[in-house]
């Protein structure tokens, strides 16, 4: 490795290290305590840890679940421990293979050998959680900065402080929601290493990107349409804006991330069913159905209430997942008045953006294909989103509280990153204009 190489390391390392150190001090994973959010989800993770030390890392296929005692109450893993309380039930969970369960499983039995209290791990790994969403968080803004500015930059950051979604969740361990903009931002920095030709070495986008999805895919297949296409975005972005590099270039490497992608989910699946095969003692295609009733269930494919009750028992909720529409579940996202910045919705920032870009276009005298470009790229980084509230409806329908996190993926910051950029635009604009009338004068 160069020393130029092991800079840009040591720098990555030094920003992680600060982020985390960040989320401690800020106390920003404590949001979570709030309950404002899906918090139950996260006791599929404890519980694998407390399966994994009463019955043995490799226990019940490695996967998620719930731990319960006697009276069926979710166990504490402190309990389970120190063999206070035994496991009398563990429901699995075998709809992804949980590689954040296995992670914090061996964390917590490491940290329970050497005497290290659960609710000191716990909270370790809560912080580590929130500042790798600050990581996130400040590597996006990096590539906003390098592409659009520094008012861009600190349109993206000012997500940590308004952005709802950081605001409820950042340090679930269950949805590891930082996982979600990681490809995106690998394919953002990919791309701009292409564009001025300063290449990665040979192999390591697709290496590192595929790493980066094949990981999120094990840790679950949620919102699985809004993190593809999301990783597409920076490379449509400069297939759009770029005329340094070939155009077809710029297809061939978004149809090598497409494809990428495809190979990370079918390993991924079939390293599931694996595990699904080991804990049913069953057949692999047999082991395989509960996977693919799953994914009927996000897609909203059941129509008999037996199927549904394998996943619900509120007849009412199956009801409404039987008798939902996709369009009306897109057109009751695309017209929530859901706060996802500050007191904004989706429509007021879109509608915000479009008239800053607008007044941009006027008052700085852009060009038309200038404005265009903007508004036509805040508009594609809606389709990540819309794509899961379409064809995922069986999920979005009953999910509300939830899936509208999905328009910071990349809507969010693409949205912040362009108002920014176009309101400071437009003040340096009539900053310069008042003091050529002043000057007249």
């Amino acid at each position: 490795m160069t020393q130029s190489k092991r800079k840009k390391v040591g720098r990555l390392l030094l920003l992680l290290l600060v982020s985390i150190i960040a989320a401690y001090v800020t106390n920003w994973q404590a949001v979570q305590s709030d309950g404002l959010w899906d918090f139950h989800s996260e006791e599929l993770v404890w519980g694998r840890a407390a399966n994994a030390i009463e019955n043995g890392f490799w226990a019940d296929g490695a996967l998620l679940g719930a731990a319960w005692d006697a009276n069926q109450q979710v166990l504490n893993v402190q309990d389970v421990a120190d063999g206070t309380q035994s496991i009398i039930s563990y429901v699995w969970y075998g709809r992804q293979s949980g590689l954040q369960g296995s992670i914090v499983a061996a964390i917590v039995m490491l940290a329970c050998k050497v005497g290290i209290p659960f609710a000191t791990t716990q909270r370790l790994l809560w912080v580590i959680t929130a500042g790798l969403m600050v990581f996130m968080l400040v590597l996006l803004a990096g590539w906003f900065k390098r592409e659009w500015g520094n008012a861009a930059a600190a349109g993206v950051l000012s997500c940590l402080v308004f952005c709802a979604w950081m605001q409820k969740s950042m340090a679930n361990m269950y949805w590891l929601t930082w996982m979600m903009l990681a490809p995106m931002i690998v394919t953002a920095y990919w791309g701009h290493s292409i564009k001025t030709q300063k290449s990665w070495p040979k192999g390591s986008g697709e290496l590192l990107l595929f790493a980066v999805i094949f990981a999120k895919f094990l840790c679950g297949y949620e919102f699985i349409t809004t993190i593809m296409l999301a990783s597409e975005l920076p490379i449509l972005y400069y297939f759009l804006t770029d005329k340094t590099v070939e155009k077809k270039k710029w297809v061939w490497t978004a149809f090598k991330i497409g494809v990428l992608e495809l190979v990370a989910f079918a390993l991924s699946f079939g390293v599931l069913g694996v595990q699904n095969m080991a804990c049913q003692g069953v057949g692999y295609w047999q082991a395989l159905q509960n996977v693919i009733e799953a994914a009927k269930f996000r897609t909203g494919s059941f129509t008999e209430t037996k199927d549904l009750s394998a996943y619900l028992t509120d007849e009412s909720v199956i009801r409404i997942v039987q008798d939902a529409n996709k369009l009306d579940v897109l057109k009751s996202y695309l017209t929530s008045d859901e706060m996802i910045w500050g007191a904004l919705g989706f429509k007021q920032l879109l509608l915000l953006t479009i008239v800053a870009i607008a007044g941009g276009k006027v008052l700085c005298k852009k060009s038309w294909k200038s404005a265009g470009t903007e508004i036509v790229i805040l508009l594609l980084s809606t389709v990540p989103a819309i794509s899961w509230f379409y064809i995922g409806y069986g999920h979005a329908v009953i999910h509300c509280h939830i899936d509208y996190i999905l328009w910071n993926i990349p809507f969010l910051p693409v949205c912040m990153a362009l108002l920014f950029k176009n309101l400071n635009e437009i003040y340096n604009a009539c900053k310069i204009r008042r003091k050529e009338t002043e000057a007249q004068v």
